[in-house]
């Protein structure tokens, strides 16, 4: 019966206001649907009052069926009436197509990939204090092979082709404007790092350095945050329903906290992660101005028995012979039950010159106490699906310049990046061209170079057929990268 009178109301007021032929429903009455009848007289006595009280609601211009829907339900936090757009439609557009070269290989044979991606959301705010969004990701790759192998020789698993997935969906309100709760898949990204998230708690995948922006989709949980501007602190309470681990028994249910805290110029934020069959994850960052520079370092403690690292062992009476160069020795976790780092840290500077024009450099080192410093290990690892690229080494350091507006281009934004593996000598430079056009539509370019020894960023590795503790293993050939390079469009819905 409700969705009658909404449609009825709705066809009620959209008769127009020039004059023109009327779509006026003329609802019947009560009388002719159910039959007249004698009214009690406490009902006489009781309609007087149900009108009077609707009266206020009548002259905000509120019809009569919503009316008597906010007499039976008067519990409102809020006398905000809806706006008039509540309801906002969007998303994003993103085609690309890029090809990845290696060594002596010919053109006719680099890989073609065109990963193209729509983002589709829906944004209610019916008042100030409430808020709900949505978000669905498509993604589609016209190049995709089911069972094709990619630059490191590996077999992809298959997927679906097209995909879809929930990206967000989430809830947003207060209690007495002092919590702010956000309630279901939404995203939460801690730490103030340009290249390397060691701070990044929540998400079981960790953000790609030169990534352009943040591909990963959200994660389900309850977000309470309380503001203490007067304190200068703000703190975060979250339970935990999926990342890490998924909640599927009460008992798995993991939790979070987070405060963060102002002094002068200094921002510091300190965080904590727990759930069961998992140790607490410790972390934390600070960022602040020094002269012209801004500064900043995250770190993160995570205990080994959760996130185990490898080791070579080579026993006594193991003797490789020829060709067996593949398999030194046994791999076996190194699991001792203490607390490893995880710290990154650096700077940038920026100015500005001429007309809005802006040219920013930074640099960052990041150790990576859960990496490798030895290289020989990085072939065990990717035939166990265990290497975590652009967190494999020990070592890391990055170098960035950005130019916005740069010259007479008004709308070009130039990125140029260095980033290298200083435990295996192995780099990648990359530009990246961003160019906006017809308002609306930005062209992107990119090309990076590999290059170094034989490592994580620049790996080859050819291992001819052999047979180990009696089992045959096959040629393992993989060739070293030289160059990727692509071209996009974006458009923002």
């Amino acid at each position: 019966m409700v969705a009658l009178f909404a449609a009825l109301t709705l066809l009620a007021q959209a008769a127009p206001a020039d004059g023109g032929p009327s779509l006026t429903v003329n609802r019947p009455s009560e009388d002719s649907m159910f039959g007249s009848g004698e009214s009690a007289p406490e009902d006489a006595a009781v309609k007087p009052a149900i009108d009077r009280s609707l009266q206020p609601l009548a002259d905000a211009g509120v019809s009569r069926d919503e009316a008597m829907l906010e007499s039976r339900f008067p519990y409102k936090t809020t006398d905000q009436l809806p706006p008039d757009n509540p309801l906002t439609i969007g998303g994003l557009l993103y085609l690309r197509a890029q090809i990845s070269a290696t060594e002596n290989q010919p053109p006719s044979q680099y890989q073609l990939n065109a990963p193209f991606l729509l983002d589709t959301y829906l944004d209610a705010r019916p008042n100030d204090r409430v808020r709900a969004f949505f978000l669905v990701r498509t993604e589609y790759d016209a190049t995709y092979v089911a069972g094709q192998a990619n630059q490191l020789g590996m077999v992809v698993p298959s997927q679906s082709n097209p995909s879809f997935f929930i990206d967000q969906m989430w809830i947003k309100f207060d209690l007495s404007r002092q919590v702010f709760i956000t309630a279901g898949k939404q995203h939460v990204k801690w730490g103030t790092a340009h290249f390397w998230f060691p701070n990044d708690l929540l998400n079981p995948v960790r953000l790609t350095p030169l990534a352009v922006f943040d591909q990963r989709t959200g994660q389900t949980m309850v977000k309470a945050n309380l503001p203490l501007p007067n304190q200068n602190l703000n703190v975060y309470v979250l339970a935990l329903l999926d990342g890490i681990q998924q909640a599927n028994t009460l008992g798995k249910l993991g939790g979070a906290a987070r405060v963060e805290y102002v002094f002068n110029a200094i921002e510091l934020g300190l965080d904590v992660i727990a759930m069961e069959g998992q140790h607490n994850r410790y972390g934390g960052d600070v960022s602040f101005g020094l002269w012209d520079f801004d500064l900043y370092a995250d770190g993160a403690l995570t205990n080994l028995r959760d996130n185990p690292i490898y080791e070579i062992v080579i026993p006594p009476v193991l003797n490789p012979g020829p060709g067996q160069s593949f398999f030194p020795g046994f791999y076996q976790r190194d699991k001792p039950s203490f607390y490893e780092p995880q710290v990154a840290m650096g700077l940038n500077y920026s100015f500005r010159y001429g007309n809005n024009h802006t040219v920013v450099m930074g640099g960052e080192y990041f150790y990576n106490g859960l990496g490798y410093s030895d290289p020989s290990i990085y072939p065990y690892l990717l035939a166990n699906n265990a290497a975590n690229f652009f967190y494999l080494g020990k070592q890391y350091a990055g170098l960035y310049i950005l130019a916005d507006k740069p010259g007479d281009w008004y709308n070009t934004t130039i990125n140029f990046s260095t980033l290298g593996n200083l435990s295996d000598h192995t780099f990648i430079s990359r530009i990246d061209v961003f160019q906006t056009v017809l308002t609306h539509l930005r062209f992107e370019a990119f090309f990076d170079l590999h290059y170094g020894g034989n490592g994580e960023f620049h790996y080859g590795l050819n291992v001819p057929a052999t047979t180990f503790g009696g089992v045959s293993i096959a040629n393992i050939h993989i060739t070293p990268p030289l160059f990727d390079a692509g071209l996009a469009l974006r458009v923002s819905l």
